[in-house]
């Protein structure tokens, strides 16, 4: 597949000259395993995005991940490498920013490129450094593979420098990931639509079909999966307690009965959650804070009228021991802080008016 030429884009490793080199002990797979991972290898061959190698410094361990419906991904633990290298602080952009950018328009278009960060080059020095071992051989990458330290910063560079002149760099998309001229669509985790911002329907459907944890470790799985809808879910936080209570304990813990109970009430509330809207250049917003025993809530909407609010954000965090024993002065400038931290483009851009649930 063709791929961006060395002189638009490669990615370089500027290892720490102090980093010794890393090879690690070959890992053992059953031999369904070593199939799944000879295919893999085979079809990077094939494509031109891997080359065999001999004679190495570095290399480093494939890893067998499973995924939905049976399936499995291929991927090589980069860890040694990644710490032998410093981090690239290219600015990437806010996908918060991103996605409110969207609202209000009636047709939208969305690109997905193909293989994305396989169509950038390593840079040819560097090739070896990226060798994996399997239980067929040693490999490396002619092209920057996933799981890189810097990989997003490289590639959002090849982006910011593709955009400007629109054309001409040979990226290719991948069709069945576009869409030209819609309403609406997926777009970074998110729904878009001329409404607003919605939940994506399959991050809803994944929390919905989600058994109850029986480990820790699931715990901190369904955690996750709704701490990346906190934008949408007002007093995050308090409804999550439980969770977080049980996350914190030493040791394994059973799914207590309050633990059911704002699982539930999450699911409820993800029957019809709000959608978010995005304010117009300039104009006024509000925000509400709200205080309780141990978390700070905030609210960012539109004041369309005195029946329709709007809302733009949910924020909820929790306090630490520390700060639950604050005045409510102090906490609701904790709370302020807080949220002009996390929504400073907004502030910069509009007027807003805070609202409380404390005398002041």
């Amino acid at each position: 597949m063709p791929r961006t030429h060395l002189s638009i884009a490669s990615h370089r490793l500027n290892v720490f000259p102090s980093s010794r080199p890393v090879r690690q002990k070959i890992r053992r797979f059953h031999s369904d395993r070593q199939k799944i991972i000879q295919k893999e290898v085979d079809k990077l061959l094939v494509v031109g995005f891997i080359r065999e190698v001999e004679y190495l410094d570095w290399w480093e361990n494939v890893v067998v991940v499973p995924q939905k419906e049976g399936k499995w991904r291929v991927c090589i633990d980069y860890t040694n490498l990644n710490n032998a290298c410093p981090k690239d602080s290219f600015p990437l952009p806010r996908i918060d920013q991103i996605v409110d950018s969207t609202i209000g328009h009636g047709m939208l278009s969305f690109l997905d490129a193909f293989s994305g960060y396989h169509q950038i080059p390593m840079a040819p020095t560097n090739e070896e450094k990226t060798a994996f071992i399997t239980p067929h051989g040693l490999y490396c990458y002619k092209v920057m593979p996933f799981k890189f330290k810097n990989a997003g910063a490289t590639y959002q560079r090849l982006m910011t420098k593709i955009f400007k002149p629109l054309i001409g760099h040979t990226v290719k998309l991948n069709p069945s990931k576009c869409a030209f001229g819609v309403s609406a669509g997926k777009f970074l985790g998110f729904m878009v639509t001329q409404r607003g911002i919605e939940v994506s329907p399959d991050q809803v459907k994944d929390v919905m079909e989600t058994s109850v944890p029986k480990s820790k470790k699931e715990l901190q799985r369904l955690t996750s999966k709704l701490v990346a809808l906190g934008r949408f879910i007002f007093w995050f936080t308090d409804k999550l307690r439980p969770f977080f209570l049980v996350l914190k304990e030493v040791g394994e813990t059973e799914w207590m009965e309050n633990c059911q109970s704002a699982f539930k009430e999450i699911k409820h509330y993800l029957i019809q959650p709000p959608t978010l809207s995005s304010p117009q250049p300039g104009e006024r917003l509000y925000m509400y804070l709200a205080l309780f025993d141990w978390a700070v809530n905030t609210v960012l909407f539109r004041f369309l009228s005195h029946k329709e609010h709007r809302p733009v954000y949910y924020i909820s965090r929790a306090m630490i021991d520390a700060e639950t024993r604050y005045s409510k002065m102090e906490q609701t400038t904790l709370a302020l802080r807080n949220t002009t931290q996390k929504l400073l483009p907004y502030f910069q851009a509009h007027p807003i008016v805070v609202l409380t649930n404390q005398p002041l």
